[in-house]
């Protein structure tokens, strides 16, 4: 999987794909949440920081994917 994909090859999607694109960063969103919880389990408090922070991290990068998503979408129904 390339650390930065190909703009050019997101904008050619087909709606229909870039909703498929967009569930999976919705279930990875599910994912960080379970991990989110998971470390309130820790019972170290500074590790449960630690990954509750990454966690975060992750969940807010992948909400800013998923709106650059819907703007690819939308840009393409304009065009």
């Amino acid at each position: 999987m390339p650390n930065n994909p190909d703009p050019k090859a997101t904008s050619e999607m087909s709606p229909s794909k870039l909703i498929d694109v967009c569930d999976e960063l919705r279930e990875a969103e599910d994912f960080c949440r379970a991990i989110f919880m998971a470390a309130a389990g820790l019972e170290d408090r500074g590790n449960t920081a630690v990954f509750q922070s990454l966690a975060d991290v992750a969940k807010t990068k992948i909400r800013r994917a998923i709106t650059e998503i819907y703007e690819i979408r939308d840009d393409q129904r304009r065009s």
